[in-house]
């Protein structure tokens, strides 16, 4: 399983979720390029997405005045994610919950 969690305050607790897992191989963060995301979305079949986000994609650490600017995850990720198992805490773009074998799993 790959865990894509930006290091952020406000969804810390999500982390209890993936961090004893030995299934885990992988955790993406923020520090991650585009390309790390892409490779690791393409090495595994289970893909766990945690952290807030909008109809555009999964963001990114927040901004220090709270705001979010950036995502980790986008449409443009959708083609990594075909025919994948993704669990999503948050939440999620429909057109990744059209491409993806949807598992809704939302705390929020």
């Amino acid at each position: 399983m790959i865990a894509i969690h930006a290091t952020d305050p406000t969804t810390q607790v999500l982390s209890l979720l993936y961090q004893q897992r030995e299934d885990v191989k992988l955790c993406i963060t923020e520090r991650n390029t585009s390309s790390d995301v892409q490779r690791a979305l393409r090495a595994d079949d289970v893909i766990m997405m945690l952290g807030h986000g909008n109809e555009y994609g999964l963001f990114s650490k927040p901004e220090k005045d709270g705001s979010f600017k950036r995502f980790m995850i986008t449409d443009k990720h959708v083609q990594f994610l075909r025919d994948k198992l993704a669990s999503v805490f948050c939440a999620m773009p429909t057109s990744l919950q059209r491409s993806t074998n949807f598992m809704d799993c939302s705390l929020a």
